[in-house]
């Protein structure tokens, strides 16, 4: 049975630039930001498992 992987490689600076994106986040309302990271985090997840299904062999 074939089995898709993806790798995702996240650059540094943007993984600078989400860290400070929760941060904000986290200042403006405590927690909000470790909401927003685990969102983004899902979403990420969801689009890996829906591009290896787009991938798969016939």
């Amino acid at each position: 049975m074939w089995t898709p992987e993806m790798n995702i490689l996240i650059l540094s600076f943007a993984e600078e630039e989400f860290a400070e994106a929760v941060d904000y986040y986290n200042e403006q309302c405590p927690r909000l930001g470790y909401e927003f990271a685990a969102q983004s985090t899902y979403v990420a997840t969801i689009t890996a498992r829906a591009w290896s299904l787009q991938t798969s062999p016939t």
